[in-house]
């Protein structure tokens, strides 16, 4: 598997969630969505490796 910053993905997935929407609504679902994956990134073991220049990267 390869690797790839964690902060990277962090941006990606906070740029398409948050949307502020209505309790219970399809996009409400969303959000809630986007929010348990960054809350698993940040839950992620942490590696360093020659491969990601010296910044944190997940596996």
């Amino acid at each position: 598997m390869e690797l790839i910053d964690r902060d990277v993905l962090y941006h990606k997935l906070d740029s398409i969630g948050g949307c502020g929407a209505d309790k219970d609504s399809w996009a409400d679902g969303w959000d809630k969505a986007i929010t348990e994956a960054i809350r698993l990134l940040e839950a992620a073991p942490i590696i360093k490796s020659d491969n990601c220049k010296n910044y944190s990267c997940y596996k």
